[in-house]
């Protein structure tokens, strides 16, 4: 049955993924249709588009990547929406911190939209003309 259990245990496969660069396996996480926003690439349509332009170049960097301060905002027999912080380290070992916004379906649960993005380095004020590289 879906539920909190089920979102936090696709958390935990999704982050030991990252951790492990186990593309293979953060592919079974994720719908093929996929329509995802990432700290490196804008829009991406599709998860073969996900994984060549987000997690491909990005994954290989990243050491230590997890979830914390889970937050389901809504859930239920259609899907679940989960907000989540995230931090990971880069290989020189430079933290860095985000948020997530994932939408999950199904059973077993595949992620049908997700967007990663760093947290804001200035108490929530975003330049928009900076640009930011490296993230799941």
């Amino acid at each position: 049955m879906e539920g909190p259990v089920d979102v936090q245990n696709w958390l935990e496969q999704f982050a030991a993924a990252v951790a492990g660069e186990n593309l293979v396996r953060g592919r079974e996480l994720f719908a093929d249709d996929v329509v995802a926003y990432g700290t490196r690439s804008g829009v991406m349509t599709g998860l073969d588009v996900l994984v060549e332009q987000q997690w491909a170049p990005i994954w290989t960097r990243t050491r230590g990547f997890r979830f914390h301060d889970v937050d389901v905002v809504l859930g239920g027999a259609g899907g679940w929406v989960v907000a989540a912080r995230w931090r990971s380290w880069s290989r020189s070992g430079a933290l860095r911190e985000g948020r997530s916004t994932l939408v999950f379906q199904g059973d077993p649960l595949r992620c049908r939209h997700s967007h990663f993005s760093l947290t804001p380095r200035d108490g929530g004020q975003v330049d928009e003309h900076s640009t930011t590289t490296g993230h799941v």
